[in-house]
This record gives structure tokens, sequence and C-alpha cells, in this order.
């Protein structure tokens, strides 16, 4: 199969290009090269590798900058979903697309399933939205992957990064317990994203977690500060108003992922085990490579 990536310098792309180029033929233009929001530039290039399936990795993820930079983030968000979406379908090739529990409001107070209807309410979440609207109307074939709290991975500066150095440097720390979330090891994502990959016959949305009543950050941070021998650190649990958060954000962002469970596709791990798993000793076994 010949695979044709888009942002694979980010995050997700940085650790799963490797796996993807160990199975298949891929092309994957540096942002140096290729920038995706020329669509005229970006067509050709789909054009000249002929791929079966384009995989969708860019976004701007910074919440905060989303929110300061709103017609960027819309240009990556949605505008290069959309020149993707269109590119993928003029060589008759699948897309697969990253998304984000952001598109829902988390007012429904329990897990949202892939039936629920999209409300955003911050900048990030709302361009997000966009993209997969876009993809809806310029694709005839894709496949959107909605994540959660995705930690671990090569990249650092995430909430666990935060959270361990603070403890660290700190005897008692406060965190947020009124913010619900579905955590999702990188490991066990590209591990889901390879069992995608070859299977044509899947299309539409699929939230993708580590199975687990979904936590709040507390309940998070205590078990990542547990994996690094830092259970000794006390935690306050206190509410999103305390911090006077700078950026709107669903109180509960928990994803269903029953039908990723029907599919054979979700993690064997639990979200602490999987926190433990990736943080513990020895670390990350790699998306068996």
């Amino acid at each position: 199969m010949r695979i044709y990536v888009i942002g694979s310098e980010g995050r997700v792309g940085t650790y799963t290009l490797p796996y993807l180029q160990e199975r298949w033929s891929v092309v994957a233009p540096p942002l140096a090269e290729l920038d995706a929001r020329d669509r005229n530039a970006l067509f050709a290039s789909v054009e000249r590798a002929a791929p079966e399936l384009v995989i969708n990795y860019a976004a701007l993820t910074n919440l905060l900058q989303c929110e300061h930079e709103p017609d960027y983030a819309r240009e990556i968000n949605a505008e290069v979903a959309g020149n993707v979406a269109e590119a993928a379908r003029r060589v008759g090739a699948r897309l697969l697309f990253l998304s984000t529990d952001a598109v829902f409001n988390g007012a429904k107070g329990f897990a949202y399933t892939e039936e629920d209807e999209p409300a955003p309410i911050n900048v990030y979440g709302e361009t997000k939205r966009r993209g997969e609207l876009r993809i809806e109307e310029k694709s005839e074939d894709w496949l959107t992957l909605r994540i959660g709290w995705l930690f671990g991975g090569t990249q650092t500066g995430k909430f666990p990064d935060f959270i361990v150095r603070l403890a660290r440097e700190r005897d008692k720390l406060q965190v947020v317990d009124d913010r619900y979330g579905s955590p999702m090891r990188m490991e066990d994502l590209t591990r889901i994203i390879l069992g995608v990959v070859p299977r044509s016959e899947l299309s539409g949305y699929i939230h993708v977690a580590n199975p687990g009543e979904p936590p709040n950050r507390l309940e998070f941070a205590r078990e990542i500060l547990a994996a690094h021998g830092l259970e000794h650190v006390e935690l306050e649990g206190v509410t999103s108003d305390h911090f006077g958060e700078k950026v709107p954000r669903g109180g509960y962002l928990g994803l269903d992922i029953s039908l990723l469970e029907s599919l054979g596709l979700a993690p064997a791990d639990d979200w602490r085990a999987a926190v433990r798993a990736e943080f513990g000793a020895g670390g990350g076994s790699g998306a068996d490579r």
C-alpha cells in the first residue's frame, strides 16, 4: 500500500511515521517542502505520489494559541483539512484524519458516542469541527478518529510533564477535579492507527481511548505521580475556576469507545495500566515493531 502523510513532523506524526514506514511505502513531505495551505502545490504533490491512503496529522492543537490566533487555527485545522480531503478524492484515495474530544461541549455528563451532536465551546474545538465537516463535504471515503487526553511518546511539554515537574519542586499540589476526559497513550494510538490503515471497510467516526471510566484531572495526576514514584506528594482537588482558565473547556469530555471495542481495536491496557506502562520503570516497549 502507498500512503501519503501530511503533518509528519508533529507530535503524532513524529511517533507513528517510523511504524508506517516499516510496513508500507510512505511519502511524507516535510513542511519545508510543502505547505498544505497551498492547494495547487498539495494537489500536485499528492498526484505525483498516487497514494491509496492519505493520512492528515496536520493540526494546531495549542488551545491558547488557537484563542489568540483564530484565523490561523481555522487555516490549519479546517482549510487544510478540506484541501487534503479534496486532494485524496482527486486521486481516489482513502483519507484518515485525527480529531478531538473538544468538538463536544462537555455538558452531557457521561461519555460521548459517535452519534452525539458536536457543539464546541473553544476555538480549537470549533476549528477541528469545521475540519470534520470539510472532510464530510469533500471526501468520498474517509475515517476520522477522535482522541481525548493524549499522553506519552517522544515529545514533552504536556500535562504529565508539567505535573511531574511541579511535584519534584513542591510537597503539595492543587489539581483540577471538575474536568473529565479519556486518556489515550501514544503507543496505543499508534497500534490503533496501524490497525485501521489496512481496513478499507472502516469509515465515519471512531472514538479512541484507553478503556476505563474517564478520570478527572486529579485522578489522572495521581496515577502519573505514582508511576514516577512521587505518590508522597499531597494532591488537593480544586475547581477549574480556582485557576481562572483562559480557554473555555468542557466539564466532561469522556469518550465512549464501544465501537472501537466492537471492531477489536481497543487497547488491552485500561488508562491506569497504560499510565504505569508509559511512566513506570522501563517505559514503553514500542508499538509492536
